[in-house]
């Protein structure tokens, strides 16, 4: 239990310690000047649904899909390879790149151009430069960052592809706590009961076609049976008509038209010495 506690403790504390990063990239990115820019937190990810995106910020240098990291330990930026305590992080630096194509991907394309990841660094990190496409900076130079950029954004449509931004990125905090290590959010129930019915007729599907597929293999074995074989199927139509004929010929003792036998049973012929005693008797005097 003390084990099981321990763990609960380190997990709590990471929350907390992304929590805290998020919320200082956060604070770096209300201060722009609103009058040009528009900053969105805690976004869902365009096509994953149990997915976040940490802040999107739209200005006259485009849009920003920024990821907040607070990491403990010395970082290091080097030859565009990003280390954390002497390990590589290039698989915060894929996610990044991966959530900005994810943004660009719903946007037209004059927004998907100008759009942009950016890794933010919190905590004491002091590092700046690009690990492939992906922007590294740290959360103290964020803003002035942004603000040194040149405009590619015309301040006329500025307001039209903020709309656009809000309108395409729905909120993830009605799903998604925010915390450090959240990329997935609670999982969500699953239509299992309105797929039965889909899947059921899928199989009903198939066993159809596997029904016909059946159907078609058996006539084409006969025909080639009866293409290869033909003296089998004539000796068989042969033995068939002989019984058919045999079924139907009469029983050499019963009678073709009135249907007794030859023979009279033992009750008939008692019945006729019967009758003629009687008829004898009647004739005497």
């Amino acid at each position: 239990m003390r084990e099981k506690a321990a763990r609960l403790q380190r997990s709590a504390e990471l929350w907390q310690r992304g929590a805290d990063g998020e919320r200082a990239t956060g604070e770096a990115l209300d201060a722009l000047p609103q009058q040009y820019w528009t900053v969105l937190h805690d976004v869902a990810w365009p096509g994953r649904p149990r997915a976040n995106i940490d802040h999107v910020a739209v200005g006259p240098p485009g849009v920003f899909v920024i990821d907040a990291k607070n990491w403990s330990g010395a970082v290091t930026l080097r030859d565009g390879h990003l280390r954390q305590a002497g390990r590589s992080r290039l698989s915060a630096v894929s996610g990044v790149d991966a959530a900005a194509s994810a943004v660009a991907g719903v946007l037209l394309p004059t927004g998907a151009a100008v759009t942009r990841g950016i890794l933010c660094l919190a905590g004491d990190s002091r590092v700046s430069g690009m690990a492939g496409s992906i922007v590294v900076r740290s959360v103290s130079d964020l803003r002035d960052y942004l603000l040194s950029l040149p405009p590619v954004v015309h301040e006329r449509s500025l307001p039209e592809l903020a709309d656009q931004v809000r309108t395409r990125l729905a909120s993830a905090a009605v799903s998604a706590p925010t915390g450090a290590g959240r990329r997935e959010s609670a999982k969500l129930p699953r239509p299992q009961a309105a797929a039965r019915p889909a899947q059921s007729a899928e199989r009903a599907r198939r066993s159809g076609i596997s029904a016909d597929l059946l159907k078609l293999l058996c006539v084409v074995a006969l025909l080639v049976a009866l293409a290869t074989q033909p003296q089998i199927f004539a000796k068989a139509a042969t033995g068939m008509a002989e019984l058919f004929t045999s079924s139907l010929q009469p029983d050499a003792s019963t009678d073709p038209v009135s249907g007794s036998t030859d023979a009279p049973s033992v009750g008939t012929e008692k019945t006729k010495q019967a009758r003629e005693r009687k008829r004898s008797r009647s004739a005497q005097p």
